[in-house]
């Protein structure tokens, strides 16, 4: 195509129209009104009340004295006693997907041991990488271990609805 066949539209009697609501600045959310939403919420919720809820990762933002005596009985009941519905308890309420080793150890209260070999043989069937690491808890008073797998030390592939 030649330059004579494009069509010159700076002179067209068609011109854009504005329309009312202002263009979108990047970044904004689809629902600006989103943020009064939970605004509304929190006031009224107080915002203890919402990381009561049960909502998955909540629980890196529980702070109230009764989740932290409760999480300090378990842990003391782990160590001394390998109790299962401890270790039951703490994994369901105090780990999740990304945390470090070390930070699932501080949760445990207990330090884990690398799975080594063992570990290949829950790998599979599930979404884990060769390179992933296991590492293992127990056994607890039931006999179970728990073997939890980390890439690049972050925990994956975790489901707290899972542990029984």
């Amino acid at each position: 195509m030649n330059s004579s066949q494009y069509r010159d539209f700076s002179q067209s009697s068609v011109r854009a129209t504005h329309s009312k609501h202002a263009p979108r600045k990047p970044g904004m959310f689809i629902v600006p009104g989103a943020w009064v939403i939970v605004l509304i919420i929190t006031c009224t919720l107080g915002c203890e009340s919402i990381t009561k809820l049960n909502i998955p990762g909540m629980q890196y933002y529980r702070h109230d004295a009764e989740f932290e005596a409760k999480k300090a009985k378990h842990q003391a009941n782990w160590r001394e006693h390998q109790s299962a519905e401890s270790l039951t308890w703490l994994l369901r309420n105090t780990i999740d997907n990304g945390m470090s080793v070390n930070e699932v150890n501080q949760a445990i209260s207990t330090e884990a041991e690398p799975a080594g070999d063992r570990a290949e043989s829950y790998k599979t069937g599930a979404n884990y990488l060769v390179t992933d690491d296991g590492y293992r808890w127990g056994p607890d008073s039931n006999g179970r271990v728990i073997v939890l797998f980390f890439r690049n030390n972050q925990l994956v592939n975790f489901d707290p609805h899972e542990i029984q």
